[in-house]
Parts: C-alpha cells; structure tokens; sequence
C-alpha cells in the first residue's frame, strides 16, 4: 500500500512521427499518420523514492474515403494504443497512481470511465499492461461543426504482462 507522499524522479525519452492534414475549419485529421512512443525509467538513481519503468506506444491513421464538391470528407480513422509498465527494484508492486486505466469516452467508449480490469471491492485498481484499438468511420452531418460516426472500440487491461491473453478483450 502506498500512503503517504514520496518524491517521484524520472527520466522519459520520447519519439514521435507525424504526417498528417487537418481540415482547415474542423480541425480533424482526413489523410495521413501520427506514431509515438515513450519509456519512462523512475528510480533511485534519480534520487526518487520509487523504481518502475513505463513504456507507451500510440498510433493513428486517417484516410478520406470520399470527399463531396464541397470539400466536405468522408474519413475512416485506426486508431492503436498500449502501455506497459513494472516495478523495478525494491517495490513490490507498481503504485496505483502509475498504472493505466481503461474505459470511458478517451478510451473504450460504451463502458465506465476506468471500468475495464482488475478491481478490488468494485473499485478499479488500474493494471501494468493496456492494449485499445479503434477503427472508426466518420461523416459530416451539419456544416463543417457535426459529423456523424460509426466506431468499434476494443482493449484490454491486465494485472501483469504474465496475465495478458488477447482473449480477454472487451468491446
């Protein structure tokens, strides 16, 4: 259990890729893609009182299917999304405020806000490996400010890498 405050001190190194187009007044991506990813070493070394290393991919990808004599698009969007993260050293586990959540409208819409994984007592506890995947087809519906879309959202979230099995994906 972690209770109290302890001082946190990492170091994150990051990548990113991106090559996209936004829509002028919308500012929705119609064509291209964003990759990124990021490791996370926090520990002793770095003077912090707590070990665990975090690393996080992401990905996105737009295409217009269909665009209207008024430049207006018809797009199709993947979208993919994983995390990993593990106690390094003396911790016995990896503190809840560093582990990932998932569920709700920024992750897997049509479930509770951090209602998929582990709980305990009905309370989410948050696990150390995420994978959510999108794909999504969207169409304006009113002007350049409503659209439409159709969207299927699916993840997973487990304790441990030991424990993650594709077979438990919620969507």
């Amino acid at each position: 259990d972690f209770e109290g405050s302890f001082t946190v001190s990492s170091l994150t190194l990051g990548a990113a890729l991106l090559r996209d187009r936004l829509d002028p007044v919308a500012l929705i991506p119609y064509e291209g893609y964003r990759a990124s990813a990021s490791y996370e070493y926090a520990g002793n070394a770095l003077l912090g009182e707590l070990d665990f290393s975090k690393a996080q991919v992401r990905s996105q990808w737009h295409h217009t299917l269909y665009k209207t004599d008024d430049q207006r698009r018809i797009i199709l969007g993947l979208k993919g999304d994983g995390g990993w993260v593990e106690n390094n050293g003396r911790l016995q586990e990896v503190p809840i405020f560093e582990r990932f959540f998932v569920g709700g409208p920024h992750s897997l819409r049509g479930f509770d806000y951090r209602g998929i994984g582990p709980k305990d007592r009905a309370v989410s506890i948050g696990g150390q490996v995420f994978t959510t995947a999108t794909t999504e087809i969207s169409a304006p519906l009113y002007a350049d400010v409503l659209r439409l879309s159709a969207f299927v959202d699916f993840g997973n979230l487990s304790s441990r890498l030991s424990t993650w099995d594709m077979k438990e994906m919620r969507g």
